[in-house]
């Protein structure tokens, strides 16, 4: 082997003089050299960031001094504080200086704000799942408006609305998807979109390829994995025929889904795992019982450490966007009636 690639390697440096002049040292003092300029101009950016905001602060509070006395006055209070809407309205200018950034759910806007047009730029982000009527509150109070989203991921859904249980039971099926047109799908009608192409939260190409080529036409540029070991497995869970009360959480599921949370942080403690399950009830029944099997596995606590920076979850499907780990396992769920049918 050792002969046959060193003459490979003689031959390339006979056709390009380039590759005999390569110093592999002198490679990767470059490299380490690119590494520690790129960290430094990201703390010179912050830096920037950080001057400017105050600059911007200084000189709206000298231009508005019965602003700054208000805010500072408030500031100082332990409490009885003026409630944020008519601070808003006395010291509009000041407050948005010194607070530039503000985020909140589009239903709270109202409550917070007056009506005036106080931002330069309102920005919606997973705008797929926001409805038309909910989103104007917040599109009044801006200058610029920047919607983003994907429009084939998931559709708003009366998850959040106020119902009575008999009424969600009753529609569940239904109601969660029909006929609803969210603010992504309202505004790509008349303003300009832009695609972004570059995908980069998987680290390995396999787990988004079905996606890139079916949903996204191959559009999408992905990062080959090193290969190895398959980053997609299927385990089948066989249920037990004959059973009741398995149509939204099947027991031998969560009996495997635990196996397997355990088995990951017994052999892989390093690496951060999620659980995403279908259902709120199945997400439940889950973490109760990984609750249960851990005490009767304290050498395993540190891994379900709470305060951890990646720390270990179970979720259903609308708490879970945005949650990154290295490895995610996603349970259906879901069982057959005594019938066999799986509603």
């Amino acid at each position: 082997d050792q002969c046959w690639y060193a003459s490979c390697l003689e031959a390339a440096q006979a056709e390009d003089p380039e590759i005999a002049g390569f110093n592999g040292r002198t490679h990767d003092g470059f490299v380490r050299e690119f590494k520690d300029l790129d960290k430094e101009r990201i703390h010179i950016a912050a830096a920037r960031v950080r001057r400017t905001y105050a600059e911007r602060a200084i000189a709206t509070m000298n231009e508005h001094k019965t602003e700054e006395y208000i805010i500072r006055a408030e500031a100082e209070k332990k409490r009885r504080h003026r409630p944020l809407r008519a601070l808003f309205t006395e010291a509009r200018h000041v407050l948005t200086a010194v607070c530039p950034c503000w985020m909140a759910s589009p239903l709270s806007v109202s409550q917070l704000l007056d009506k005036t047009r106080c931002f330069d730029f309102v920005i919606f982000d997973e705008a797929s799942q926001v409805l038309p009527e909910d989103a104007i509150p917040a599109v009044m109070r801006g200058t610029h408006l920047v919607v983003a989203g994907d429009r084939w991921q998931l559709p708003p859904t009366t998850f959040f609305a106020a119902a009575d249980d008999d009424e969600l039971l009753e529609d569940e099926a239904n109601a969660a998807t029909e006929g609803f047109e969210s603010l992504l799908d309202t505004t790509n009608a008349f303003m300009p979109s832009w695609y972004l192409d570059w995908h980069y939260r998987s680290r390995d190409e396999t787990l988004i390829s079905f996606s890139n080529h079916y949903i996204y036409k191959d559009r999408l540029v992905t990062f080959p994995g090193p290969g190895g070991s398959p980053v997609i497995k299927h385990v089948l869970v066989q249920q037990p025929s004959g059973l009741d009360g398995q149509e939204e959480s099947s027991s031998a599921e969560v009996n495997k889904v635990v196996e397997l949370i355990l088995e990951h942080a017994e052999k892989r403690a390093r690496e951060s795992l999620g659980v995403i399950a279908m259902g709120i009830r199945h997400a439940d029944r889950v973490q109760r019982a990984i609750d249960q099997a851990l005490i009767h596995r304290p050498e395993l606590g540190q891994f379900f450490d709470a305060n951890a920076e990646e720390r270990f979850f179970v979720k259903n499907l609308e708490r879970v966007q945005g949650d990154e780990r290295d490895a995610i396992i996603l349970t259906v769920g879901y069982g057959k009636d005594r019938g066999g049918n799986l509603p």
